[in-house]
């Protein structure tokens, strides 16, 4: 045994001398990127052996080092973004290349720049691409205003959409690319991170109103150099089921060679509630002069005044003497905001030797909201290693940890929502026990501050990423990759509610206790085979086969109980009202892929690809789905017969077709039961109902696009504008069918019915106004308009499929309509008497409800632009628009429903006597006619997304930085959601009820966005 185990370290210690010996018998080739006209160093520009994954980046210095060059006549190519690409033909010999220097120009177009495909491992030239592949530099971003990785997409490609879910801290958003494809599914786009699927989940499983999280805010925007977005099937074909949605591609930074570079950063802020919250009213008549408002118990004394809500006044029917009328979210006795803190900091080392680089990141985030009891705190840790043992060998291992901890108050419909108590308070300040300057639960809808700062969920994260890439090139043509992958998620939601505290029923006043402990695990494996042909000096072929398996696992256990004893906070202390249950949840997808790319002279380029899917989820009488994709890209301006001219200096066309899909969710295709108890005979017994009717032919929603467009360079490079149009549609769209009683089964099954399009054209312009010296401006304009339809619901017998309708009446699918589209009753008003007052006899109501709106934005424009001057200087800001959409202002109709209900309280349309006409009609409306058509509102807006103003250390003075070690420096001031252009009445056009619920366009006492300002400090050693 001892013989053995010296003979592998021998064997071992042989391996390791061997490697470096290996590597130094290849060619290394050095040499320096500087900008053409100052001369000055360009840092982080790519350098690599065109053909290859054989490459190396730009230090500070502008010097890299490429290790392993193949011998023989090599092609270099030099690309960062913002340059035009530089090439060199080279002739590597085994030792040291020296002063192989590029000289780049300023340019916008970015055709150059090179995109690794997660599920083949391979790198693909933008050149060679038929689609409109969105590229989102995080590098060039100033972090200043960035507080989470959402912030990192918004506004900053054309095609994509970001909604927010709450303006709470920790929340998530929607991410729609190009519209939305599923009536049933979720419309999220696949997320990769270094080629590791990850999870993009929103769960959490203690009641906080309709509010969701995101793990994808679990990455740093300061850990990711890029994020590449395939906007749909016809970039995603290879990709397969569940990618129809799109695909983000996020690279994190990697090493390079040389001396280990530091970056440390600390940033601090705050953020506020600025939203001008609507006040509440109540106009009364007193019937005992000098009476007080309230009775001993605390009511309203209904004897003394009465109510004169406007709708009675306008019947004649009541006249006040008296109108009272306060803010309650506003006033400063009462409001529930506070001023929330931010606080991060955190420090990143990358270097290297030649054959090995090392990016080690660390993360850490604190964070109150404005609700005071609304807290995150998160710690990020990451370790990315590159290496490369030989010319035929090379490896790269990206590994991540998160760890959290997120505390939310309630939102949306809950009766624990500060916003929903709050609008719905008294128009009058009621002192409490504690103090004319402690507000009473009156003040409120039912609930004081302090009561409702009990009712808190909370959600614990730990996360594990690692993923490791593994290339071998056995021969100069041929290459095999490996990825492994797996994306571990630890969650634990839990909320305590301790005794006494919220005394509104007997399970709340004896305390209780709910907790979810879950587990999810994402495997990932690819694996391909990629030959690189040339059948002439100027055709070339690539030839690359593949599989793909995914495995997603999620298993939870759940509780609940209520009787505790003050301050405990386990399931084990409750001693009644108990519940447990387990979760479980499993698709694997198993995917072959094969295409083939040919390219002529570098300048034409067609590719064909199909690849063949099998899905646990899918029915056990369908086995494989096929999805095909081709695409071509030609560069015109380089053919020899075209015009060459400064305005128009380069031009490239584009077309693509793919097919994707998105799979059914679990257990869908099958008939299940479920445990239930039964009484028989004065005892209980085990028996079963069914839940779940199921269908074996389900299949997947599969989902083609066509995409038509051009690249254009403008005055030298200088501008550069990508133009596209797209038509897509969905086949197959899963629609809930209603099952007759009758039949003895659950009220719905899933079947493959529907069909929706989505169509529209993108635009995106980047803008090197300024390029001297001393000033640079850069601008970028991106526009997209969009058009959603349903095409079909279905038929079932011979039947077609009612429109399905949803959020409370107000949306509905409807065939010919964009889905989630706003239908009611129409609503027609008229002052007769000109009192400035509407009565019930002043309105009447359609007979049938009829189309009012789109919920899906019709259009989206933004516009940022980043200023540098005197290379002290740089002032960034962004600026985002989009409409022709409704949005239902919800939380206005509720609070004026409720106010009347209370009969002490109300809102503008009820209580204010100069409140307008329209608002007056729309509550009217909604509680006599049951039409909510006039809550129904212009949902479009312009938002200034973000500013920041970076002041950096001169180059005169960074002598005084190298005193400490450090070679640079900079300080930030910047603000986030400064400002808000919109005719919408409500509270925020953009935030949503119910979370990433797929088509919901209504806002419900959630809470909007505040406004961050931050100031950051970096430091460079």
């Amino acid at each position: 045994m001892l013989s053995r185990q010296i003979g592998r370290l021998l064997n071992l210690a042989a391996v390791v001398a061997f490697v470096p010996a290996a590597a130094q018998a290849q060619s290394i080739i050095t040499g320096r990127v500087v900008e053409r006209a100052s001369q000055r160093p360009i840092p982080d520009v790519s350098v690599r052996v065109s053909g290859t994954t054989v490459g190396a980046r730009t230090n500070e210095l502008g010097i890299y080092r490429i290790a392993n060059v193949p011998a023989g006549d090599v092609l270099l190519r030099a690309t960062r973004i913002g340059f035009a690409a530089s090439t060199r033909t080279i002739t590597a010999t085994n030792g040291l290349v020296e002063g192989i220097d590029f000289a780049l120009e300023p340019a916008a177009t970015i055709l150059d720049e090179v995109v690794t495909n997660a599920v083949t491992g391979q790198a693909e030239s933008r050149r060679s691409q038929g689609t409109n592949v969105g590229n989102i530099a995080v590098t060039e971003i100033d972090p200043g205003p960035l507080t989470k990785f959402s912030d990192v997409l918004q506004g900053r490609t054309a095609g994509v959409t970001l909604q927010g879910t709450s303006g709470t801290t920790g929340t998530g958003q929607r991410i729609r690319i190009r519209g939305a494809n599923s009536l049933s599914l979720s419309n999220e786009p696949l997320v990769y991170v270094d080629g590791v699927l990850v999870s993009n989940g929103n769960a959490i499983d203690v009641g906080v109103g309709g509010q969701a999280v995101s793990r994808l805010n679990d990455i740093p925007p300061e850990d990711i150099e890029n994020i590449e977005v395939l906007k749909g099937p016809a970039a995603t074909a290879v990709y397969g089921t569940a990618a129809a949605n799109g695909v983000l591609l996020i690279t994190t930074r990697r090493g390079r060679s040389g001396t280990p570079r530091w970056n440390t950063y600390a940033e601090t802020g705050e953020q506020k509630d600025v939203i001008d919250y609507p006040a509440n009213y109540l106009s009364y008549r007193a019937l005992m002069p000098g009476a007080p408002l309230f009775t001993t118990a605390g009511g309203f004394d209904f004897a003394a005044r009465t109510a004169c809500f406007n709708y009675q006044r306008g019947a004649g029917t009541c006249t006040p003497d008296s109108v009272a009328v306060m803010n309650t979210l506003r006033d400063r006795r009462t409001t529930p905001f506070v001023t929330g803190k931010l606080f991060k900091a955190g420090a990143n080392v990358a270097g290297g030797s030649d054959q090995t680089q090392y990016f080690l990141g660390v993360d850490n985030q604190s964070e109150h909201g404005v609700i005071e009891y609304n807290t995150l705190n998160k710690l990020g840790l990451r370790a990315n290693l590159n290496t490369t043992f030989n010319k035929k060998l090379d490896f790269s291992l990206s590994s991540a940890y998160t760890r959290s901890h997120l505390g939310l108050n309630s939102n949306d419909n809950s009766i624990f929502s500060p916003l929903i108590n709050g609008l719905v308070g008294l128009p009058f300040f009621v002192p409490g026990a504690a103090g004319a300057t402690a507000p009473d639960a009156r003040n409120y809808r039912g609930f004081n501050q302090q009561q409702l700062s009990e009712y808190v969920g909370y959600q614990n994260i730990n996360r594990f990423t690692l993923g490791t890439i593994g290339n071998y090139r056995p021969f100069e043509w041929l290459t095999a990759n490996v990825n492994l992958g797996l994306d571990y998620i630890n969650r634990f939601d839990y909320r305590t509610l301790q005794p006494n505290r919220l005394p509104i029923a007997q399970s709340f006043t004896i305390g209780n206790r709910a907790s979810t402990q879950g587990n999810q695990f994402l495997y990932s494996a690819t694996g391909s085979l990629s030959g690189r042909y040339s059948l002439t000096p100027s055709l070339r072929t690539t030839t690359t086969v593949g599989s793909n398996y995914s495995r997603n696992l999620l298993q939870t256990t759940v509780g609940s109980g209520a009787g505790i004893i003050e301050g405990t906070r386990n399931l084990g202390a409750t001693t009644s009202l108990f519940s447990v249950d387990e979760g479980f949840f499993e698709v694997i997808s198993v995917g072959n892929l094969a295409r083939e790319e040919v390219a002529w002279r570098d300048k034409v380029f067609l590719a064909g690809s199909v690849r063949v899917d099998a899905n646990s989820a899918f029915g056990t009488d369908f086995s494989n789905i096929v999805y095909p994709g081709a695409n071509a890209s030609w560069v015109v301006a380089e053919e020899p017969w075209f015009p060459k001219s400064d305005i128009l200096s380069s031009l490239r066309l584009r077309s693509s077709y793919g097919r994707s899909g998105l799979r059914p969710d679990f257990r869908q295709a099958q008939t299940f039961l479920t445990a239930t108890a039964v009484q028989s005979g004065g005892s209980e017994l085990a028996g079963v109902t069914l839940s779940n009717t199921g269908n074996v032919k389900l299949r997947p929603e599969s989902v083609d696009e066509y995409e038509f467009g051009g690249d254009l360079g403008l005055l030298k490079e200088r501008l550069s504008l990508q133009v596209t149009y797209f038509n897509r549609i969905s086949k197959d769209a899963l629609i809930n069918r209603r099952l007759a009683p009758s039949l003895g089964r659950t009220a719905t099954q899933i079947l493959n019915l529907g069909s929706i399009r989505n169509s529209g054209t993108e635009a995106q312009l980047d803008a090197k106004v300024l390029a001297i010296k001393d000033y640079e401006l850069n601008v970028r304009l991106t526009a997209t308009q969009l058009r959603n339809r349903v095409e079909k619901l279905g038929f079932v017998n011979g039947k077609a499929i009612t429109p399905i309708v949803f959020n409370r009446g107000n949306q509905r699918h409807q065939r010919g309509y964009s889905a989630g589209a706003f239908f009611q009753r129409p609503l027609y008003y008229t002052d007769i008497n000109k009192d400035g007052f509407i009565s019930r006899n002043e309105i009447t109501r359609g007979d049938t409800a009829v189309y009012i709106g789109d919920a899906l934005p019709r259009y989206n424009r933004s516009v940022s632009a980043d200023l540098r001057l005197f290379r002290m200087f740089r002032v960034s800001t962004l600026f985002e628009g989009r409409g022709g959409n409704k949005q239902l202002n919800e939380s206005e109709r509720f609070r004026c429903i409720q106010g009347v209900s209370f009969g002490n309280r109300g809102c503008s349309a009820t209580g204010n006597p100069n409140a307008s006409l329209r608002e007056q009609a729309a509550f009217v409306g909604s509680a006599f006619f049951g039409s909510n058509a006039l809550y129904v509102e212009d949902g479009s807006f312009v938002k200034w997304r973000e500013l920041a103003l970076t002041l950096e250390v001169p180059e005169r003075y960074t002598g005084y930085l190298r005193t400490v070690g450090a070679s640079a420096a900079s300080l930030t001031v910047a603000g986030r959601n400064l400002h808000t252009w919109t005719n919408y009445t409500g509270l925020d056009p953009e935030i949503v009820e119910a979370g990433t619920s797929l088509f919901n366009q209504s806002e419900f006492n959630t809470q909007p966005t505040p406004r961050f300002y931050t100031v950051r400090v970096n430091v460079n050693f």
